[in-house]
């Protein structure tokens, strides 16, 4: 994702600790969820630095990063 600029970068607050990313995500973006799964597949969203599964439960004070297509 280097070079790439941030279309949303943001710190998971409490509200959203053990949360799934893709609901997270969709509620930030106003996206369906269908649409951040894939961008999640093709590796436009990172946590604390590293691709994840959409999948992954959140933690509070974790750094996700959604890059620009």
């Amino acid at each position: 994702m280097a070079g790439r600029a941030a279309l949303c970068e943001r710190v998971v607050g409490r509200a959203e600790d053990a949360m799934r990313l893709d609901v997270v995500l969709s509620g930030w973006l106003g996206e369906p969820r269908a649409r951040v799964q894939d961008r999640v597949a093709r590796g436009q969203v990172t946590v604390d630095g590293v691709t994840v599964a959409k999948s992954r439960r959140l933690r509070a004070g974790e750094r996700v990063v959604v890059a620009q297509p």
